[in-house]
């Protein structure tokens, strides 16, 4: 009875080798999936948060290309 009891406790921890084995292989295979498609998963994932809007003739595009303080010097010489 001494050795089934050492065998089955063997047993045991075999099993949960494996177990561990298993889940560590599956884990390092989506890791290594995850990283080869990483660019193609942040372009998607970009794309999908990002929408453009068109413009339309209400709407107008603003370039402030001066210095904002020049705008109020050039009012005080008038």
């Amino acid at each position: 009875m001494v050795m089934a009891i050492g065998h089955e406790a063997t047993s045991t921890a075999r099993n949960r080798l494996r177990k561990w084995a298993w889940r560590a292989g599956i884990l390092l295979a989506l890791i290594t999936i995850g990283w080869m498609l990483r660019f193609t998963i942040l372009r998607s994932v970009g794309d999908a948060l990002i929408h453009e809007i068109r413009l339309r003739m209400p709407m107008r595009c603003t370039c402030l290309a001066d210095r904002p303080w020049s705008a109020r010097q050039k009012e005080r010489d008038w």
